[in-house]
Formats: structure tokens, C-alpha cells, sequence
């Protein structure tokens, strides 16, 4: 796993439950492209490579060319050739790690998982105008996205087999007459669960077998299943 959030607590306690599992900390993206070359030339010992999360890789892409005056405009915000810089780079990148998943004579290939954070994109709605005749406005949520920047971030689902939406809900129990919340349980979206979010390519991948039902529990021998398939050969059972 290629880790870029300082809370371990996740990973860590899959170690110690018996996960054979190798984290390498990824603190800038000169890191994230060494974890990509190692995966583009089958340098794992490994039967899945994972990235956690793409999000922090890309801001570090920004800050990091940000940090160089010539980039920046006036406004100080990055100039449009360096954004064109961003999405190239962003996308090579991507597209090396996710070369991973092809075989190569001689050596074996990965499961490449990448997670990534969610960002809401809001826009200003006219609703009248004013005995003044002043245009009122109100903000309106008009979609959710992948948190990835630049131009990248409409087609970034098109890189994978399969997108996959994860959501957070709050675990109830009964406690005499109250539900309180005493944890929480993750749910995993294999269709959109709502006209927010705009994922055109992959969602639930059918990869060549059956459609899986729209929410199914996050684990790799569930969606196995879902599909009819062996998790580890992903051959037909």
C-alpha cells in the first residue's frame, strides 16, 4: 500500500490481525511516481498494489509546482500551461500504475486498487431580484466529483475496470427506548446512489460477468461473489 494519510491506525490493525500487508509512506509526489515505477515494472512480490489516497497525491502535484514563482500569475493561481502540465502528469501516472493490472511475459500482474476522496461542486443560482432591482443569488449543489485537480477530474473513473462509491453510515442500537449510535458500517455503491454524482464509466464493473447489486458489503470476496468468481483466480466458480 502506497500510504499517504499519517493515520495508520486502519492498515495497522490489518497487520496485526494477520494481513500480509506492506506500507510504504508517500510524502510528495516524486514518492508517488517511485511507487509507480516499481508497480509499472513488477517490482512487488505482491497480488495487490494500493494506493491510499490519489487525492493527497494530486494536491502535492499543485503545491509543489506552486512553490516555483514562474508558474504562478499575478492572481496567484498557477498559469494555464502549467495546468496543462498538471493533468498530463497526473494522467501518465495514473496510467502506469494501472498498467500493473496487464501481464507481462515472465511476470505476474497486480489487482490495482486507488482510493480517492469526493469534493462537492456548487454554483450560483439567480432566484429574483431585489425592489432594487439587485439579482439575489443562492449557492446550489450541482454535483459531486472525484477530488483530483485540473482537467483530470472528469474522466478519472475511465482509468479503472471498475468505480466503486463509499459511504459512511452511523450504526444504531437500541438502547431502551433511544437508538443511540454506538459505531458506524461502510456501504459500497456499486451504481450511483444519487443524480450528485456524475460517474459515467465503470461503476460496478460488470468485468465481463454479472451485474452486481447496488450495494454490496466492502470487501474484495463480496464483490468476488457478486460477480461468481474465485477472489483469488478471478476465475468462475
Amino acid at each position: 500500500i502506497g500510504q499517504t494519510d499519517p493515520n495508520l491506525a486502519v492498515p495497522t490493525g490489518f497487520i496485526a490481525g494477520g494481513s500480509k500487508i506492506t506500507l510504504y509512506p508517500l510524502k510528495n509526489w516524486k514518492d508517488f511516481q517511485w511507487f509507480v515505477r516499481k508497480t509499472r515494472n513488477r517490482e512487488w512480490d505482491a497480488a495487490t498494489v494500493a494506493l491510499d489516497s490519489y487525492t493527497f497525491v494530486g494536491d502535492r502535484l499543485v503545491t509543489e509546482l506552486m512553490e516555483d514563482s514562474s508558474n504562478i500569475k499575478g492572481d496567484g493561481n498557477l498559469k494555464l500551461q502549467m495546468w496543462n502540465h498538471v493533468k498530463n502528469d497526473q494522467w501518465e501516472e495514473v496510467m502506469g500504475l494501472v498498467s500493473g493490472t496487464n501481464p507481462i511475459d515472465g511476470k505476474s500482474s497486480y489487482h490495482v486498487v486507488v482510493t480517492i476522496h469526493e469534493r462537492e461542486e456548487w454554483e450560483r443560482e439567480p432566484i429574483g431580484t431585489t425592489q432594487a432591482g439587485e439579482i439575489q443569488f443562492r449557492d446550489k449543489l450541482v454535483c459531486v466529483r472525484p477530488s483530483v485537480p485540473g482537467g483530470l477530474r472528469e474522466g478519472f473513473g475511465r482509468m479503472f475496470d471498475c468505480v466503486f462509491i463509499s459511504q459512511e453510515h452511523p450504526k444504531y442500537e437500541k438502547v431502551g427506548s433511544v437508538n443511540k449510535i454506538v459505531g458506524a458500517e461502510h456501504v459500497l455503491w456499486t451504481v450511483p446512489p444519487d443524480e450528485l454524482r456524475q460517474v459515467k464509466d465503470g461503476v460496478g464493473g460488470k468485468a465481463g460477468r454479472r451485474i452486481l447489486p447496488p450495494t454490496v458489503t466492502n470487501t474484495w470476496e463480496a464483490l468476488c461473489q457478486g460477480w461468481g468468481v474465485d477472489p483469488l483466480t478471478m476465475k468462475g466458480v
